[in-house]
């Protein structure tokens, strides 16, 4: 990781004890580093550029947004809805109270996956490259679905939408933001 890289990571990763997954992908960066054009994966892309981006921007604001701008902006189409923030989950503009039986819905703290997660482990270097790693190590509280196995239908469809609504509200320059939602739904 190049000393560049590293203020970056210092300036993006929220301040705070970090969780188990964000210590994790803060080091797998700092072992790995954000990708260069000679990583398979990224050759076509304008690495430098998106670093370079990534440099410029600060991480997003908390924004005020309510329930009607929700509403004019994604729409009401029935069913459970989990609106994102700027990247971070938000409980009190997110319509979850009446969740479909066998599904847990909510935030990190109120609702944890039955597995783990992609980018936590479960491949031998727990992330596939930096950006995945960077975009771990800076979220904020994802929005969780935990679908048991039993609610799915036999296309493997759930019978009750969840609409999951991610909101950008700019700021005053460029900003960034590490959405996460994770969804877990069971074998079957």
């Amino acid at each position: 990781m190049t000393a560049a890289d590293s203020v970056l990571l210092d300036r993006l990763v929220p301040a705070g004890p970090p969780d188990a997954e964000r210590l994790r992908a803060t080091d797998w960066l700092r072992t790995h580093g954000l990708p260069a054009v000679n990583d398979e994966s990224w050759k076509y892309s304008p690495v430098k550029e998106i670093i370079a981006r990534l440099g410029a921007a600060e991480p997003s604001h908390q924004a005020d947004v309510a329930s009607p701008d929700i509403d004019r902006l994604a729409g009401s189409h029935g069913g459970v809805r989990l609106v994102l923030v700027n990247g971070v989950y938000s409980a009190s503009l997110s319509d979850i109270d009446e969740p479909p039986a066998g599904v847990a819905i909510g935030g990190s703290g109120e609702v944890v996956p039955t597995r783990s997660p992609a980018g936590t482990g479960d491949d031998v270097d727990g992330f596939d490259d930096g950006f995945q790693a960077l975009n771990r190590a800076a979220a904020g509280d994802p929005a969780v679905v935990v679908v048991d196995a039993s609610r799915r239908v036999p296309d493997g469809t759930v019978p009750t939408p969840i609409h999951i609504v991610h909101v950008s509200v700019p700021g005053a320059g460029s900003e960034i933001s590490h959405p996460r939602t994770v969804i877990d739904i069971g074998d079957g």
